[in-house]
């Protein structure tokens, strides 16, 4: 990922597991945080970056990932790098 993807995948994630969601009026200022809500977040940010083959030459033809990858349950860690997640 560029750094550019980076801000923009940050960006996603804090709207959709950070936003408010409004229970009652006025919506308490405070906000919610759910941890559901970022877990999908994050996961749906690894999808759209998929760097499986299957998914790189969809997105290099200009298809979204983020729905049709098939990688979701591969596990993300990488003995050769030591900045990575595991689920």
């Amino acid at each position: 990922m560029t750094v550019a993807e980076c801000i923009g995948a940050y960006k996603e994630v804090a709207q959709e597991a950070f936003t408010p969601k409004r229970t009652k009026f006025p919506a308490s200022p405070t906000g919610a945080f759910s941890a559901k809500a970022l877990e999908a977040a994050i996961k749906k940010v690894v999808r759209k970056f998929c760097v499986e083959l299957e998914c790189a030459t969809r997105r290099s033809q200009g298809l979204s990932t983020t729905e049709l990858c098939l990688h979701s349950d591969v596990g993300y860690r990488d003995t050769s790098c030591t900045k990575t997640c595991d689920p």
